[in-house]
This record gives C-alpha cells, sequence and structure tokens, in this order.
C-alpha cells in the first residue's frame, strides 16, 4: 500500500474551502476565493463522495513494464461526514472573527487535482484500488493534515479520512479498469419525491412504489394526479373515460376501477387503444397501462382483465 502526496505539503492539487474554519487550517489563513473555485463547487450534488465526471480522474498511461498507472486531472468532492466544519458567526471588524459554531450538516469539500498524477506505482498483472483522500489529521504515515493524497495498490481498504474511491486499474490491461463513484449519482434510502423527478441513468436496486389517488370522472375526463389512477364515475355503476387531462409527453398512468363499478376506456382523440377498441375495467383488480404522447394524447401500453 503507497500513499502519494499531491498535494499540501508537497503537489499541485487543492482544495476549496480553505480557511481556519476547516480541520487543520491555521490561523490567519483567510483568503479572498476565486469565484472559479465557488463556481465549480456549485456543481456539487448531496450524497456523499464522488468524482465530477467519467472524464476525469481517470486512468492512463497504463505501464505494465514498470507496473505503474497515471490518474488524470478533475473534480472531486468528498464527503466530510465524522469532522467538524465551524464558521463565523459575525463577519467584519478590525480582525477575523471567530470561528464559533459547528454546521449542523456537513457539506462537501471540494479536491481539484489540475494536472495528471503520473507514475503511481501498483502490483502487477491485477487490479488496484485507488482512492483520493484529504487529511484532517496525521494518522497515515507520511501524510500530514491538510495533504491530499492518493491510496493505491491491490486489495486496500478506505482511507481514514474523507474520500473517495476513484475504481481500479491493471497496468498491464487498461480495458480491465473499473471507473465507481462518478458524476454525483447519489445513493438515497426511502425516498419520496413530490413532483416531477428528471434523472439521466436512475438505478433502483430494491422497489418502486407508484403514487396512488382515486379521481372522479367529469364529462368523460380525469386528471392526471397520480401514475396509479383509481377511478370512479361521474353517477351510478358505470361511465365512460375518454381522456386524462394534465399530462406531459412521456407520463405514464395505469388505471383501474375504484370499485366493481364498469369504466368503459374508449378508443378515439384521447386514447389510441389496441385493436382501435374500446376497454372495459369492471372490476379493481382490472388495469390499463397508457403512456401520454402529449397533454391530450394516450396510447396503450397494455391491457388487464384480471376477474
Amino acid at each position: 500500500m503507497t500513499e502519494t502526496v499531491i498535494g499540501g505539503s508537497s503537489g499541485s492539487a487543492v482544495k476549496f474551502p480553505h480557511d481556519e474554519g476547516l480541520p487543520n487550517i491555521s490561523d490567519g489563513s483567510e483568503t479572498w476565493d476565486s469565484a472559479g473555485y465557488l463556481m465549480a463547487l456549485g456543481q456539487a450534488v448531496d450524497g456523499g463522495s464522488y468524482a465530477r465526471s467519467d472524464q476525469e480522474l481517470i486512468f492512463s498511461g497504463h505501464d505494465g513494464a514498470n507496473d505503474q498507472v497515471d490518474v488524470t486531472a478533475g473534480i472531486a468532492f468528498l464527503d466530510l461526514s465524522g469532522e467538524t466544519v465551524n464558521v463565523q458567526s459575525s463577519l467584519g471588524g478590525t480582525s477575523p472573527p471567530a470561528y464559533d459554531i459547528s454546521l449542523p450538516t456537513l457539506p462537501a469539500i471540494m479536491v481539484i487535482v489540475p494536472t495528471t498524477i503520473t507514475n503511481l506505482d501498483v502490483t502487477d498483472s491485477t487490479l488496484n484500488d485507488f482512492w483520493l483522500a484529504y487529511a484532517t489529521d496525521e494518522t497515515v504515515g507520511g501524510v500530514s493534515a491538510g495533504d491530499i493524497y492518493i491510496r493505491h495498490g491491490s486489495g486496500l481498504s478506505a482511507p481514514p479520512h474523507p474520500n473517495v474511491k476513484l475504481g481500479e486499474a491493471n497496468p498491464d490491461s487498461a480495458g480491465a479498469d473499473v471507473l465507481e463513484n462518478r458524476g454525483g449519482n447519489p445513493t438515497f434510502s426511502g425516498l419520496t419525491v413530490n413532483g416531477a423527478l428528471t434523472a439521466d441513468g436512475l438505478t433502483i436496486n430494491d422497489f418502486l412504489r407508484a403514487g396512488e389517488a382515486t379521481e372522479t370522472i367529469s364529462s368523460g375526463v380525469v386528471p392526471y394526479s397520480a401514475p396509479y389512477l383509481a377511478v370512479q364515475p361521474e353517477s351510478g355503476g358505470s361511465d365512460d373515460l375518454d381522456n386524462i387531462s394534465g399530462a406531459s409527453a412521456g407520463d405514464i398512468v395505469i388505471v383501474h376501477p375504484a370499485n366493481f363499478d364498469t369504466i368503459t376506456v374508449t378508443h378515439g382523440d384521447g386514447f389510441r387503444l389496441a385493436g382501435t377498441s374500446n376497454k372495459t375495467l369492471d372490476s379493481p383488480n382490472d388495469t390499463i397501462m397508457l403512456i401520454a404522447r402529449s397533454s391530450t394524447l394516450w396510447d396503450q401500453i397494455a391491457y388487464s382483465d384480471n376477474q
């Protein structure tokens, strides 16, 4: 196992913020911080430690002869869980105010690696772990408090400091590289979304539960108020459903009767149904799944008569 210091006591990597409210930043270290730092930090997404994208802090320069790998330039955001971050309760005055308040919820720290880190020694012919870390103390040999370092080697555990695992690399096979923790992909346990959720590449490892609502037909229409929609007649024990209002293209809905009423989903201007025929739902177990092509037109995905 090797720790290579790339910023702090040596190297060009930097961190932000960097005032004395952070661990092991000495008194009198206040500076006017670059707006570029603030703009980059504004890209952080809540949810742990990660490299900003899969195009930076990646592996290159695989050298099987000398068993070395490079890590390219880039930005990472490190979760400060377990640390203490202090801020000032007042500003201004003839001397810098004290850092006298601890943040109850810790933000991320941004680590900037401005140039490629070259010739990192690794183990021959196997995948090696790479961790980027910020030292808040001196518990790791050869690393000073305030240093930014890369832990690299085969079969490693995580550093005892705020860190992100960049992935694994084999000096003899660039094609075997594995990138990890990329692009601000937060992990949530028990996430409830009230409103729209837009995601590029959403992985669900447990289950997805659609919200349910009950709506009464009015002049052949119900509003799109939930993706799992229980429908009841405007009056009596049966009614036609001609459209679902308030949707956007791409919305998906599953419709079923709220009770043992007969709901006829009509093929026409509102719904394009398989076989150009109406679909009858006369049990709470019957369902039809639809996708919105526009705010006023739905296409059938599936229909199930589950008596």
